[in-house]
């Protein structure tokens, strides 16, 4: 018989609860969702207590319980309609035949799986950006191997699979990474003198409420995404119409939350022309060749909080400035 005391004792400890929160957080990328998705968590882990045979570690154990209730989570959302407003398009996440995985191996965490989880919320956030990319297979066996550093052979018992299987859903999950010449990595990259005149440029052109200075920042190939949502904007017309109809209708102040792994900036927004600003989002960019190469916007006011940041703002905030 299972001391259930004493592995409750482990459960309830900070360091597990926050990797279990973490990685709930990472393959849903909502608050609330992880939220959830933990609480059902520590329920079956709780139900399953006696039946834990030891046959792997705690941790591990508990990481294949959440990795799978994150996987019904996924699997329950995309039976949902999704909601598509004109000009934005479902991003396509598979992979495909074809994909070369091998051309991008190092899209990996550094350090060891408790190290990994030891960073910053923004680089978090830029974690979520690119496994929004993933189908729900593909985004657990990159979570499993990359992200908490479990064998093939683990990870293939967590996701009720086969290991041939694991390893093909990873190579196609590197292989889109790959084509979206992005790695995850929770190295600080310095902020060079271009990303904080583009990322000033572009909170002052969404506080100005200026379409033309913001169009000038993007390219055809640019894409707006907001995760856990599954429509995207690409390119400059469908990026304006998106634009004009929904973010240029507020008035905006923004908080400039990490210049390191990505820029990020937390935004804050009010209509009418009173009242304070109240917390709407956090957008993660990608700067390649002198333009935003991509904006990720989270819309989910509960992440203010972890950030350590307020949850409003004053009318009398001066505007963002570098």
């Amino acid at each position: 018989m299972v001391d259930a005391a004493g592995e409750l004792k482990t459960l309830l400890s900070d360091d597990l609860r926050n990797e279990l929160y973490r990685h709930c957080y990472q393959m849903l990328g909502s608050v609330e969702d992880a939220e959830d998705a933990l609480q059902e968590v520590f329920v079956r882990i709780w139900r399953g207590l006696d039946g834990f045979e030891r046959r792997s570690s705690f941790r591990t154990w508990a990481h294949r319980i959440a990795i799978n209730v994150c996987l019904s989570a996924l699997r329950s959302r995309a039976r949902r309609p999704p909601s598509v407003e004109a000009g934005a398009e479902i991003e396509e996440t598979s992979a495909g035949p074809g994909g070369d995985a091998s051309s991008r191996s190092d899209v990996t965490l550094s350090g060891s799986p408790h190290e990994r989880y030891e960073r910053h919320e923004s680089v978090e956030l830029a974690v979520v950006a690119v496994l929004h990319h993933l189908p729900p297979n593909q985004r657990a066996a990159l979570m499993m191997r990359d992200v908490l550093g479990f064998t093939a052979q683990e990870s293939a018992a967590a996701l009720g699979t086969s290991t041939a299987a694991v390893n093909s859903a990873l190579q196609h999950a590197r292989a889109t990474i790959g084509r979206l010449d992005t790695s995850i990595s929770t190295a600080a990259v310095p902020a060079t003198p271009d990303t904080v005149r583009l990322v000033g440029q572009y909170v002052a052109a969404l506080e100005e409420a200026d379409l033309t200075a913001l169009l000038r920042l993007v390219g055809e190939d640019t894409s707006w995404a907001m995760p856990p949502f599954h429509a995207v904007y690409r390119g400059r017309e469908a990026i304006a119409g998106f634009l004009q109809d929904g973010p240029l209708t507020y008035e905006w102040r923004h908080v400039l939350v990490n210049l390191g792994a990505r820029p990020s900036v937390a935004c804050y927004a009010r209509r009418g022309g009173a009242g304070p600003y109240e917390a709407q989002a956090v957008d993660v960019l990608e700067i390649g060749h002198d333009r935003i190469r991509r904006v990720t916007s989270f819309l989910d006011p509960q992440l203010f909080a972890s950030l350590g940041l307020p949850d409003r703002l004053s009318a009398e905030q001066p505007a963002f400035s570098t």
